[in-house]
């Protein structure tokens, strides 16, 4: 791999936008920033954030960490100003694609599964 690792852990299930990701995708650089959930999933944990509007964070990644041990797993994080917003556990790299806007509130209503969208700011429960 040209930017770094040994080896890809193969997805859970078949990725129909892979190709799509390989030609698109980007590293995300800058500093790390550990944010860890005492309860509940790491996904669900970042899905929040976003609905929340936490502070710096611009979207989505959605793509591959570089895990400590060489290993690129399938892998959600915050896309902040500058670097990153890790919910699980430090990685070395991440590379992915980004979802901003409408593509990430849709990205984390199918995630928290609530039937909640966020409009204008606030959350609403749709009918």
């Amino acid at each position: 791999m040209g930017i770094g690792g040994q080896e890809t852990a193969p997805p859970l299930a078949r990725d129909p936008m892979i190709n799509f990701l390989i030609d698109c995708g980007i590293v995300f650089n800058g500093p790390v920033i550990l944010k860890q959930t005492k309860t509940g999933e790491p996904l669900t944990h970042l899905a929040r954030a976003w609905r929340k509007r936490a502070a710096g964070l611009v979207g989505i990644g959605l793509g591959y960490a570089l895990e400590q041990n060489g290993l690129w797993r399938e892998h959600t994080f915050g896309i902040l100003r500058e670097g990153v917003l890790e919910a699980a556990a430090e990685k070395k790299k991440y590379f992915g694609l980004m979802l901003i806007g409408e593509a990430a509130d849709g990205f984390v209503t199918g995630v928290l599964s609530d039937g909640e969208m966020p409009s204008n700011g606030q959350v609403e429960a749709r009918q």
